[in-house]
């Protein structure tokens, strides 16, 4: 019973065998070329007198009497010099060419590797904008639960931007925008200076948009821009919800382009 073989072991096959007739060829092509001119130097003397150097032998019919052999020999050798050097010479071109295609694509996935992999501080960076996110959100859940004073306006509007879990949203987006921001200026492809942007979309259903007064319907439908309908009232019977933006819980990194 034949043992199974691993569909590597054909290939590696394969490689050394063509290694192996490549090292062969190479070794062979010096020798020939060696063994070219020791013939040339010994019989030059008849090389000179025979077929092409003797004029005398350009007219000739060519027969067994007037051939030299060892000017054939030397001319034969050299034709097989000349055309196994061409050979090696491209085999060597392919090779080289492999080997620069085969270094260009590693050297670009080298790159797409390296512009996946986050900064040496990216990772100091996002468990410092964790941690303040969550100081700051307990620290606004504290205030809020504080009650609202009379005559203090600072405090009261304090405890009123507590209570506003937006404002919480919109801290939350500024450290991630700040993150994605440190993150892509280290790559050399860049974005460098563009602006970035963060916001929460609040998804509204039908049945929440049917809720909606007059008002507040006709607010919400002046600003929808993919929705083709006479009022807000057929307009939102024919979808079933949209994605309302509220500004509120947008960021704009204003601050860090500024700097940039």
């Amino acid at each position: 019973m034949n043992a199974p073989r691993k569909a590597g072991s054909k290939t590696k096959s394969v490689n050394y065998e063509h290694h192996s007739r490549s090292w062969v060829f190479d070794a062979f092509v010096p020798i020939l070329g060696l063994l070219t001119g020791f013939v040339g130097s010994i019989y030059s003397s008849n090389i000179r007198d025979a077929f092409p150097f003797a004029s005398n032998t350009w007219g000739m019919k060519i027969i067994s009497s007037n051939i030299s052999v060892s000017a054939s020999i030397f001319w034969i050798l050299l034709i097989t010099f000349v055309v196994s050097l061409a050979i090696q010479q491209f085999q060597r071109y392919m090779r080289r060419k492999v080997d620069q295609d085969t270094l260009t694509k590693q050297i670009t996935d080298l790159k797409s590797v390296l512009g996946t992999m986050p900064p040496v501080d990216f990772m100091d960076a996002l468990s410092k904008a964790i941690q303040d996110c969550d100081n700051y959100v307990t620290e606004q859940k504290a205030i809020s639960e504080y009650p609202i004073p009379e005559g203090d306006d600072d405090t009261k509007r304090a405890i009123v931007l507590a209570r506003d879990r937006r404002n919480q949203a919109r801290f939350i987006l500024s450290n991630m925008i700040a993150l994605a921001n440190q993150w892509d200026n280290t790559l050399i492809s860049g974005p460098h200076g563009a602006i970035y942007r963060g916001n929460i979309m609040l998804f509204r259903s039908r049945e929440e948009l049917a809720k909606l007064n007059n008002f507040e319907a006709s607010n919400l439908f002046s600003h929808t821009k993919f929705i083709v309908a006479s009022d807000a009232k057929t307009a939102f019977e024919s979808v079933d919800g949209i994605l309302d933006l509220d500004l509120l819980m947008t960021y704009r990194d204003t601050e860090l382009h500024r700097i940039m």
